[in-house]
């Protein structure tokens, strides 16, 4: 704003073109506004796009260990059943070596 203002105030006109003169800097000045309003929206939306690809990322990695933990739980479950198998049939054995050795 003040680069502007200096600019302005070291151009001014002499005669009776202020209309003109003012317009035109006016003008200017919003031409020149919008565009730092474009390139700061433009570097937002690059620094909002790495952003969600960021998070995409943390997402995909996340969702490949969720998968990862509960392949890793179904092998955990299935090997304590057969634990659980191998108990009982253990037991088992164990209850008829007494029940005949008692006999």
């Amino acid at each position: 704003m003040q680069e502007f203002l200096d600019y302005f105030l070291s151009h001014m006109p002499i005669s009776g073109q202020w209309v003109t003169f003012f317009l035109v800097n006016l003008v200017a000045y919003l031409a020149a506004r919008n565009t730092v309003h474009r390139r700061e929206r433009r570097v937002e939306e690059n620094a909002f796009d790495y952003q969600v690809q960021v998070l995409e990322f943390e997402r995909n990695v996340l969702v490949y260990s969720n998968e990862e933990l509960q392949r890793l739980n179904k092998e955990y479950w299935a090997m304590i059943q057969k634990q659980a198998d191998q108990i009982n049939s253990l037991t088992n054995q164990l209850n008829s070596t007494k029940t005949l050795h008692l006999n």
